[in-house]
């Protein structure tokens, strides 16, 4: 059984592809795959250390996202591959704050990754919210160098509290566009959709 739990990404001459699938054994398994234009196989299936949340293509690089649990609580990290699949370095942890940091999603400005997730730091949520309602999560967000290092301070995005299952980011060429789903009402079983920018102080 196969899942896709990214987009797939353009490097500008392949397809890269990150899925996982479970084995005989129910093992968990997580791979990236490579499609020339015409959507050809390249090469064989590359087998993932991490489930990725999200991956972006920097231009040179497949930039990975992927969360882990840490002393009992689920931080970020950025793991760095070259287009065959192969690591580069070492996982960088990119979050580091009390209580659930998951979800992240990443886009590539063209020289920095910007970085948007689900985040429990306010309100003590020490798991992820798959269980709609069930607790208030914010939506934070930084800008990374190359290699993982946070270049700014966290950035608290969305006003109010609230229940937020995902977040998705898109850079323009000149800032951040974010959307995500969230309760329209605090305490009413429904949900809206936000959007926010943000963008680097000249």
């Amino acid at each position: 059984m196969a899942y896709l739990p990214g987009n797939p990404i353009w490097t500008g001459s392949e397809i890269i592809i990150s899925w996982g699938g479970m084995q005989d054994t129910g093992d968990m398994e997580n791979y990236l795959t490579r499609l020339d234009a015409d959507g050809v196989r390249v090469g064989s299936d590359v087998a993932m250390l991490h489930k990725p949340t999200s991956v972006s293509w920097t231009g040179s690089e497949v930039a990975l996202a992927w969360e882990s649990d840490v002393s009992g609580n689920t931080e970020l990290f950025l793991s760095r591959l070259d287009p065959e699949g192969a690591e580069i370095g070492t996982a960088v942890r990119v979050t580091d704050a009390p209580h659930f940091s998951g979800r992240g999603v990443l886009a590539w400005t063209g020289s920095q990754l910007g970085l948007a997730w689900i985040d429990g730091r306010n309100t003590t949520c020490d798991v992820g919210p798959s269980t709609p309602f069930a607790c208030d999560y914010d939506i934070y967000f930084n800008v990374l160098g190359a290699e993982g290092a946070m270049l700014w301070d966290d950035v608290q995005v969305n006003v109010r509290d609230g229940w937020r299952p995902f977040v998705r980011l898109v850079w323009t060429g000149s800032e951040f566009g974010l959307v995500w789903m969230e309760e329209a009402e605090e305490g009413v079983m429904d949900v809206a959709v936000a959007f926010d920018r943000v963008s680097f102080c000249e």
